[in-house]
């Protein structure tokens, strides 16, 4: 076994908003344990009243899956009775789009932004998504509940002509991230700062970005939908009681809220995909005590 890292975990998160706003989330993993290779796929539409289609599934990508550049790649998902093919034109990336927490995780946002098109084919019917999609990569390589984390605060935000990415994460053991990237048009331009402030309204309703890069340096979101809340590791995308179990011991405890909200670049409307994670103890706090969102 001498050479071999012993764990090991790749996730690419990929997302789909359309004009409507429905939501399309895909997930592709690869875990490396004791020399073995795990795959897995899993795909989740959200519709706009409300329902929601859940689906697991497998993939046989290679973890350099873009390697040949955003634009000439794509995501297959093989599901149990179908597929999930996702396709990407005039897609958004800079090298300053990624951060590490210590030597043992490191995140890459791969797609800032790009027209996205998924073929959705399922016992024998075909479903097509259009709209605005992001891709992101993490990798860690130690298992999670020893990096200290504590609390993540991620979204992203598409209309015709801007996307703004946000990004931050607090950890015990490691200085704070703070990320925020914009990026206007077709431009390869992107701009980034660590400038900025995230508010929660007291009941989660709505959040206010401040930041001098933002256009009247601050935007408004109204949450319109609370997509999924509960542990990250729970039946739907976990529904095997042994890999469940594996995977919240490597983790450890977490808990999410991912919201669907609405803002405006001036008269543009936006489409906004956000959440936040707890871990640990935090995890624990917030099952029953809403104050335990806040940073």
């Amino acid at each position: 076994m001498s050479g071999i890292n012993p764990y090991r975990f790749e996730k690419i998160y990929a997302d789909l908003v359309t004009k409507d706003g429905t939501v399309l989330i895909l997930y592709l993993t690869w875990m490396d344990l004791a020399g073995l290779t795990f795959r897995q796929a899993a795909a989740t539409i959200y519709e706009r009243d409300g329902s929601r289609e859940f689906r697991i599934g497998s993939h046989d990508h290679s973890k350099d899956v873009f390697g040949l550049g955003f634009n000439k790649a794509e995501l297959n998902i093989s599901l149990k009775s179908g597929s999930i093919t996702v396709r990407y034109e005039h897609a958004i990336s800079d090298d300053q789009l990624r951060f590490k927490i210590g030597s043992n995780l490191t995140y890459s946002c791969l797609v800032l932004k790009a027209d996205c098109t998924a073929m959705l084919q399922v016992n024998g019917t075909t479903r097509e998504f259009k709209g605005q999609g992001y891709v992101d990569d993490v990798t860690i390589d130690t298992p999670t509940r020893r990096l200290g984390l504590e609390n993540l605060q991620w979204g992203r935000i598409h209309c015709e002509d801007t996307s703004v990415l946000f990004t931050r994460l607090l950890s015990k053991r490691y200085e704070p991230i703070q990320m925020l990237a914009m990026s206007t048009g077709y431009s390869e331009e992107v701009k980034v700062t660590e400038r900025f402030e995230i508010e929660y309204s007291e009941d989660y309703s709505s959040l206010l970005i401040r930041s001098p890069l933002l256009p009247a340096r601050e935007l408004h979101v109204e949450n319109r939908a609370i997509l999924h809340e509960g542990s990250a590791i729970d039946k739907r995308h976990f529904p095997g009681f042994f890999e469940r179990s594996l995977f919240s011991l490597i983790t450890g405890s977490s808990y999410e809220r991912r919201w669907l909200g609405t803002c405006k670049f001036g008269k543009q409307p936006a489409w906004v995909l956000h959440e936040q994670v707890a871990f640990g103890r935090k995890a624990q706090l917030v099952r029953s005590e809403t104050e335990g969102w806040m940073i």
